[in-house]
């Protein structure tokens, strides 16, 4: 044991001035030593069982950060992160930004499974562009209109209906890629918005 604290403490050494770091699907005994790590710029907690987000509230240097399919709620020791511009929220309990007011994130990426509609999005007032996993065929796309987004991304999700999107005057790029969207509902878009370029679900671009 007494050897094997010696090399952590070695470890530990090496990763102090790390500035990538991947952590996804690992078992980790103990998060605190994140705390130290405070030139990461870095850092993927993807598929971990991280219980809370105390351990990066010092990480100031941080630019990205992905808390995919872990079981985080609480935003708040992300606040003082101002360096942060990518986040993955994606397949997490998060339901309140808040603590993202104020942070100008260039890529966001939400979603949750059984989700029916969007999060209150109003502390985001500066994302650029924004991934939705889970989207369903229905969804109320109308609250992105409150935002100056320019790349909207649903792949892969049961989005059918566009109309929703017809009052945004900011997007300039929608992804479609495998989605079961007609036709129809592209057409209607880009009447609104014939500057829009389009990425349908076959991939071929128009617009």
């Amino acid at each position: 044991r007494a050897r094997d604290r010696v090399r952590n403490r070695a470890l530990l050494r090496q990763l102090t001035w790390a500035r990538t770091l991947s952590l996804a699907r690992a078992t980790v005994p103990s998060w605190t030593f994140l705390r130290r790590l405070k030139h990461l710029e870095r850092l993927d907690v993807s598929r971990t069982r991280i219980p809370n987000l105390k351990p990066l509230a010092r990480l100031t240097q941080l630019q990205e950060l992905d808390l995919s399919h872990t079981r985080v709620t609480d935003l708040r020791p992300l606040s003082r992160l101002n360096q942060l511009r990518v986040l993955d929220l994606s397949d997490t309990r998060v339901t309140d930004l808040s603590a993202l007011k104020g942070r100008h994130l260039d890529r966001l990426t939400l979603g949750q499974p059984g989700a029916k509609r969007l999060p209150d999005l109003r502390p985001l007032a500066s994302v650029q562009r924004l991934t939705l996993r889970h989207a369903p065929a229905g969804l109320d796309l109308r609250p992105l209109d409150r935002l100056p987004i320019r790349g909207l991304q649903l792949d892969g999700t049961s989005i059918r209906q566009l109309t929703t999107l017809h009052g945004n005057t900011t997007l300039q790029r929608l992804s479609l890629r495998n989605t079961r969207v007609p036709v129809t509902e592209v057409r209607a878009l880009l009447r609104k918005a014939p500057g829009m370029t389009v990425v349908l679900p076959k991939g071929r671009t128009v617009g």
